[in-house]
């Protein structure tokens, strides 16, 4: 570093100490972006050429060990990263970060701050432009600060990651969420209300404060001089310090994936009710969800499946693609083991109503494929059917029209939850085997484009589905009586286990 960069770096420093700030905001006003260097603030200044001079604020920071002198708040961060007052902080964080029921390896923080650090902040750089204008221009030319929550992280993840036996990391799904408040936020931002009452008006700050995102949009459009006549240059020296309000643990939830095979026509796929009273005792859901909530310590649940069958349709096969999204997980790593045993509860929990298997952990990102899946794939059924006038000749003849596109009117059925509509389904393959012995029912199976409604197509809905299988027949009378879903062509999730899946529903 040249003799006369260091000079101007001093400069720069005595400058904005007098003015009220801390070492770390000094640091961030050299321009200094590398968040490495915050860890040790006192060596990167060495590095920049700065020499502690004894300045007032500077000898209140160093004296703070004998308890006796604490430094004014620095005007820039309001003693956020600024000892002994983040000492305390930290220690108020540590304290309220209860992460003993977590599994946790890895740990982010989330920060809550008073929206005026975004009026002070800009003051220091209308400070900064206003006496070295050079330099600003070299080191800034329209960049903001190293912004308060970075430099925090900076300086103090890895001692509270110490401290919490976390690892600090930035996409951390567990995050520790601090709200801090600042008593005169309120007063400082209420210059804003004059400067644009058409941005902050007192209807929109009675409701929602002063926010920061129009905060910003305001500074974006401000010069130095606009700025100066509205704004304290640089800040007041604050009268007092950040607090933090609450201490508060989030983590992101937890995705379990894998299939069930439904074996019995009396378990719908959600808990039913109505008017709210229970019709049914259980459902899939809450027989899956249940104990994977359990398991992981979450709050809640969210089931989502690949489409989703009728109370009195069996599924069967390689059984239908679900995902469990668990809130608020205190465990979120679960063994090959615990999956398995996990599946094991579950299936003998439903008392041979369901089987689970291919559980697994998947990426939130992954379950893209199981939305997508809903419309976009094929499924194969398998249909009891009952003509009541007996089976006609032309029934072979029926399945060899396809494949054949349909439409379909939103069924009578669900007429009170869907909106109406004609939508049109293919169907790809047919075939038949006609019961022995039984000159009125026969068995249909079928491979379909997902979403078309396979009971509608069978007894035609009353004409709102054409052509119905019953037209295919010449106008015969269709009926059906049991319909199974035999296979959901959607690979997702990945195979784990080895048993093999039989359409009887034996294992």
């Amino acid at each position: 570093m040249s003799p006369s960069e260091s000079t101007i770096h001093q400069e720069v420093y005595k400058h904005f100490v007098d003015v009220g700030c801390c070492r770390t905001c000094c640091l961030r006003i050299l321009g200094n972006r590398d968040k490495s260097s915050y860890k040790s603030v006192d060596e990167s200044l060495k590095e920049l050429g700065v020499q502690n001079d004894g300045g007032a604020n500077e000898k209140d920071e160093d004296s703070h060990c004998n308890k006796l002198v604490k430094p004014n708040p620095c005007v820039g961060c309001l003693g956020l990263l600024q000892k002994p007052y983040s000492d305390s902080l930290i220690n108020e964080i540590i304290r309220g970060a209860n992460i003993s029921e977590y599994d946790a390896k890895t740990f982010n923080v989330s920060m809550n701050l008073p929206s005026c650090y975004l009026l002070r902040s800009e003051a220091l750089l209308v400070e900064l432009r206003k006496h070295f204008p050079a330099f600003y221009e070299k080191n800034f030319d329209g960049q903001a600060l190293l912004s308060l929550k970075d430099a925090f992280k900076a300086c103090f993840g890895h001692q509270l990651g110490d401290t919490l036996s976390l690892t600090l990391d930035l996409s951390s799904g567990f995050v520790i969420d601090v709200e801090f408040r600042y008593d005169d936020d309120q007063e400082e931002c209420k210059p804003l209300c004059s400067l644009r009452p058409d941005i902050f008006t007192r209807h929109y700050v009675r409701k929602n404060g002063y926010t920061k995102n129009r905060i910003e949009s305001i500074l974006d459009t401000l010069d130095c001089d606009e700025f100066s006549k509205t704004f304290q240059v640089p800040p007041l020296i604050p009268s007092q310090v950040i607090k933090i309000v609450k201490v508060t643990l989030a983590r992101e939830s937890t995705n379990v994936a894998g299939r069930y095979n439904k074996y019995c026509r009396d378990l719908p796929q959600t808990p039913w009710l109505l008017n709210g009273e229970r019709k049914m005792e259980s459902s899939v859901e809450e027989l899956i969800s249940g104990p994977i909530v359990a398991l992981l310590r979450g709050t809640s649940s969210k089931f989502a499946s690949s489409g989703r069958e009728d109370v009195d349709v069996r599924s069967l096969g390689r059984g239908r693609p679900f995902n469990v999204e668990v809130l608020m997980p205190k465990v979120a790593a679960l063994q090959f083991d615990q999956l398995r045993a996990l599946e094991k509860e579950i299936t003998e929990k439903s008392e041979g109503k369901l089987k689970v298997r291919d559980l697994q952990i998947v990426a939130r990102e992954s379950l893209v494929t199981l939305k997508q899946g809903e419309e976009e794939k094929t499924k194969e059924y398998t249909a009891l059917c009952f003509c009541p006038d007996g089976i006609p000749d032309t029934l072979e003849g029926a399945v060899a029209r396809a494949p054949l596109v349909l439409d379909q009117s939103t069924p009578i059925r669900v007429l009170h939850r869907r909106p109406v509509a004609v939508r049109q389904k293919e169907i790809l393959e047919m075939s038949v085997t006609r019961l022995e012995g039984d000159a009125q029912k026969f068995i249909l199976n079928l491979k379909t484009q997902a979403g078309t409604y396979i009971k509608e197509f069978i007894h035609g809905d009353f004409g709102r589905t054409k052509p119905s299988f019953g037209d295919l027949l010449g106008g015969a009378k269709v009926d059906i009586l049991a319909l199974d879903v035999t296979d959901i062509a959607l690979d997702w999730p990945p195979r784990v286990s080895c048993d093999d899946v039989q359409s009887n529903g034996k294992h």
